[in-house]
């Protein structure tokens, strides 16, 4: 990650202190498996409702296109393509790799970033960032 990157583990209420800043706190947002940036842009639609005065949500497509979408609900209601951040189809986790640097330079490129949010497959590499950066 950026060397000025720095993430920060908050109490409800200190996030609450921080999201009255201005400018707006942005949050990255990472979708599940088989899904994409309309799918979770959907999913927090709720949260962008009632936080959108203090938070901008950034979502990203994960870099690895799926072709078969399982899910029947997200087959008719979003438009493909679908993507995922690693390969779940076998016991192998094909494509993390990729996934991790493809967020670095998203983040290096667009930041900075305050907090994630995320789904499923999406809070799996989440949680992978946010331990890269404990080690650093």
């Amino acid at each position: 990650m950026e060397e000025n990157t720095q993430i920060v583990y908050a109490h409800p209420d200190e996030v609450a202190e921080l999201a009255k800043a201005k400018p707006k706190l942005r949050i990255l947002c990472f979708h599940g498996f088989y899904n994409n940036i309309e799918v979770i842009e959907h999913q927090i639609g709720y949260f962008k409702f009632i936080f959108g005065e203090y938070f901008d949500f950034v979502a990203i497509n994960g870099p690895h296109e799926i072709e078969k979408v399982y899910d029947q609900v997200i087959r008719d209601k979003f438009a493909p393509p679908f993507f995922g951040w690693f390969n779940r189809e076998t016991r192998e986790c094909r494509g993390a790799s990729e996934s991790i640097k493809y967020i670095v330079e998203y983040m290096n490129e667009h930041g900075p970033f305050h907090g994630v949010f995320a789904f499923s497959q999406g809070t799996i590499m989440a949680r992978i960032m946010l331990k890269f950066d404990e080690l650093e």
